[in-house]
This record gives structure tokens, sequence and C-alpha cells, in this order.
């Protein structure tokens, strides 16, 4: 997969976990780049995510959200690094739930005013 198209749909995932899908569908999303990132290892996935995650000031997830909140986001999904942020004792690196509760943590899980 070229990188730009990886990159794009790392962001619309991203984008999905952030309420642009029903909050219950946080799950599937989070497997879906789970898959990606078990298919293709922490250096490229680690590339992907920190383009798809984009510069401070954009606005995603939330406004107010700093290029450092993202940094700490991206080291915790991908276990890099000891005592970060979202640092999880006794966690297991490729473990679909702790990817899950990282995704959701940062996207802000569920929205209010949604169902699901």
């Amino acid at each position: 997969v070229e990188q730009g198209g990886a990159v794009a749909l790392l962001r619309a995932l991203l984008e999905c976990a952030n309420g642009v899908m029903p909050p219950n569908l946080v799950t599937d999303v989070s497997a879906a780049m789970f898959g990606a990132w078990a298919a293709t290892g922490d250096a490229v996935f680690s590339q992907w995510l920190i383009a798809a995650l984009g510069p401070e000031g954009d606005g995603f997830p939330r406004q107010g959200t700093t290029a450092q909140n993202k940094a700490d986001f991206h080291d915790a999904l991908l276990m890099l690094g000891a005592g970060g942020a979202g640092d999880e004792k006794g966690a297991v690196k490729m473990d679909l739930r702790r990817f899950k509760r990282q995704v959701k943590s940062f996207c802000g899980g569920k929205k209010v005013g949604t169902k699901g």
C-alpha cells in the first residue's frame, strides 16, 4: 500500500473512532487499525500514524489537542518507551483490547447525545 493511501485510510479510521461512525463500532475500527499494525510492524505503522494524526492545531481529535498529546497517544498505542502516558502495568503489546482502550481514550469515546 502506498504510504499516502495508508495514511488517508488510517486518518479515516481515526475519524470514525472520533464520532463519524456510531460509538458501538469503535471495536471494529480499532480491530482494522490493529490488523494494519500487526501486518506492517512498528516502524511502518508508526510513520503512518504520525502522519495520520496530523499537525498541532488541525482540530483532531478535538480543538486544543497539542502535538505532545498526539505524541503521547502514538507512544501509548504502540507501547513505545516505559512509563509514558497511557502506560499500563502488565500490559501485553499486541493486545487488541489494550489497543482499543487507547484509541477510545484518545478519540474521546462515546459522545454526548449519541446512541450505541
